[in-house]
């Protein structure tokens, strides 16, 4: 009858381990998640600030010419911090 209990107890025990273990994989995705969409932005603003501070214009001395000159001027420095 004892070792009933005892198979009984270790169910229990296998079953609540199942159960944190489930939620624990669920919260690490949702934070795993959360931290992506956090980069996402940051990435965004990144390339949006590296973006406005680039000025870009084509130059031609003549107006049918074939090959014109891109200028490309960079205004402000952007510097990414970790």
């Amino acid at each position: 009858m004892n070792t009933n209990f005892d198979n009984l107890i270790e169910m229990i025990r296998l079953q609540i381990q199942e159960t944190i273990n489930d939620d624990y994989t669920q919260y690490k995705n949702k934070c795993l998640e959360d931290l992506n969409m956090q980069l996402e932005r940051k990435r965004n603003d990144i390339v949006k600030d590296i973006l406005n501070g680039i000025d870009i214009s084509i130059n031609s001395n003549e107006p049918y010419t074939v090959e014109p000159t891109i200028l490309i001027k960079i205004e402000k420095k952007v510097y990414i911090k970790g």
